[in-house]
């Protein structure tokens, strides 16, 4: 495969998982909001005896990464460090909503997943579309 063509495929890859986590964030952030995300959050995992300082700091900590992080991914700016941010908040969201629900669907944790792992096992020479490359970091 051609450097170019490594270049646009993971420039779609970014711009498909940014799209998808800045959306995610921005729901949480700015249409549902912190308020009630945390409410809802401490009544599905209250029961667990987790500390409700607890659970909302996590749910205001995963919604700005997902929705800051999506930016960062989709400009390609910092990418390595988004990249394990991303994948950080997908684990703590992961155990989560297994504390929460056992049997959860996992589709949209799953497929966010699989393309942070194309894009953490990419190639650096496949970031060429990206500021990190314009701006030489």
């Amino acid at each position: 495969m051609s450097e170019m063509n490594m270049a646009v495929a993971l420039l779609t890859v970014r711009l498909f998982a940014g799209t998808l986590f800045v959306f995610q964030g921005y729901d949480k952030i700015f249409r549902l909001g912190m308020g009630q995300l945390k409410a809802t959050m401490t009544a599905s995992l209250g029961e667990r005896a987790l500390p409700p300082a607890l659970i909302g700091l996590v749910a205001v900590a995963t919604s700005w990464m997902e929705f800051l992080g999506g930016l960062f991914l989709i400009g390609g700016l910092l990418m390595p460090w988004v990249i394990y941010l991303l994948c950080l908040d997908l684990v703590v969201i992961s155990v989560g909503f297994s504390l929460a629900k056992p049997m959860w669907d996992t589709g949209h944790v799953f497929t966010r997943l699989i393309l942070l792992l194309i894009l953490l096992i990419a190639p650096p020479a496949g970031y060429m579309l990206s500021l990190d490359a314009l701006l030489g970091i």
